[in-house]
């Protein structure tokens, strides 16, 4: 995911092996078989892919805060008592943290609607 973030365009399999390889030009670690890697993050909705010739470009829909994010909102939207939930979640978080939710005052009030 770093490299597709880095590269701040979508990349191709062949693209982000070139930019994962190793000092002398080896493919990188993080692609097996033709990009099963990006295939499997575009599955998992980390990163979107769009056809591109008979092919297709991936590029990052978040960064891993916006994914991180995104699962909190996921297993609030399972609960029945958001409430409940996100005292339970405030009071387990260490005191530097509860300081910096006290610097987004809207976002109580969005996670709760």
């Amino acid at each position: 995911m770093a490299v597709m973030h880095a590269a701040r365009r979508p990349l191709s399999p062949g693209a982000m092996q070139q930019r994962l390889a190793g000092p002398a030009g080896r493919p990188g670690a993080g692609l097996h078989d033709g990009g099963d890697d990006l295939v499997a993050v575009a599955c998992e909705g980390r990163a979107a892919a769009r056809r591109a010739g008979r092919g297709y470009l991936y590029a990052p829909v978040s960064d891993d805060a916006g994914l991180a994010g995104g699962r909190m909102r996921q297993v609030l939207d399972r609960e029945a008592d958001r409430e409940a939930v996100l005292a339970r979640f405030v009071s387990g978080l260490s005191g530097r943290d509860e300081e910096l939710l006290v610097l987004f005052p809207g976002v109580a009030q969005q996670l709760l609607k």
